[in-house]
């Protein structure tokens, strides 16, 4: 299933989950959403089309990638670096 077949709603869905939980895989994307729609208590049609929405692991890996080029655009995360910063100031404060 290509991103042009996968519904704008779950699109967003999986691009929020992601944003959440950036670390998460892609096999995790697809527990989440699959349990959520149990949760939720929907029909089997609804719970098929989520599996369905989540089958391509490939544009949730693309997605996620997309996301980290969002969020990082310099390929390394801001906090990470300043964290390391200040580590490097206690042993050299110039």
């Amino acid at each position: 299933m290509s991103s042009n077949q996968i519904p704008g709603e779950k699109q967003t869905q999986v691009r929020l989950l992601i944003q959440d939980n950036p670390k998460i895989k892609p096999s995790e994307i697809q527990t989440a959403r699959v349990l959520s729609a149990f949760r939720e208590k929907v029909d089997w049609s609804r719970v098929e089309k989520e599996v369905e929405a989540t089958l391509d692991q490939q544009w949730l890996s693309n997605v996620e990638k997309e996301m980290k080029r969002k969020t990082e655009p310099l390929g390394h995360d801001f906090e990470t670096v300043d964290t390391f910063k200040q580590y490097c100031d206690k042993k050299d404060s110039f």
